[in-house]
This record gives structure tokens, sequence and C-alpha cells, in this order.
């Protein structure tokens, strides 16, 4: 397990915070993220076990999937053309809806 933050980032190490799930699925995902949220409101990160887990975490994160997938075509046919120029980076856009707390994300 390792802190929120660390001291080779310039920062002071923040209370370690450690909430386990029932199971592996994304309703406790879900679940253990409405705990870590009310323990530490200014939360900025976080580790799942697995997939699910954090599944359920991400559920407020709006993803550009007509965007998504003509980059995937275009990559694609760079990669067939032999002119692949690496990866690429997308637009993403935090929601912050009633199940998550009020806060300023403007710095995220």
């Amino acid at each position: 397990m390792a802190s929120a933050t660390t001291p080779s980032a310039g920062r002071k190490a923040l209370k370690r915070l450690v909430v386990s799930a029932t199971d592996y699925s994304q309703e406790a995902g879900r679940q253990a993220m409405a705990k870590l949220l009310k323990a530490s409101p200014d939360l900025d990160a976080v580790f799942a076990a697995s997939d699910l887990l954090a599944s359920g975490a991400l559920v407020e994160l709006r993803q550009p999937l007509e965007l998504v997938a003509r980059e995937m075509v275009e990559v694609l046919l760079r990669r067939i053309d032999g002119t692949d120029d690496g990866p690429r980076i997308l637009p993403t856009e935090l929601v912050v809806r009633a199940s998550a707390p009020s806060r300023d994300v403007r710095h995220l």
C-alpha cells in the first residue's frame, strides 16, 4: 500500500486510506468509493484491485465514444500504412453529479 502522496513529489504524505470491498463487483466498487469520498472529500487518486471495482468509481466519467471510434480507425489505418505516429490522448470530462460531493474540479 502506498500513501496518497509521496515526499518525493514535494508534498507531505497524507494518512493512508484503505476500504475493503465486499466482493469484486462494480457495485462493491461504487460503495467503496462512496466510503472513501465520505472519509476524504479531497481525494484525488484511487487504486482498485480489479477492473470491475474501478468501474464503480468511474461511472461519472463521460467518454466521447464517437471520437474514440474515429481515432481508433485512424490509428489502425496509419499502422497498416506504416505511418503510425504513436499514442493519442483524447480529451476527457469529469461529470460531477448528485452522487459526488461538490468541489472545485478545475485543477484536474
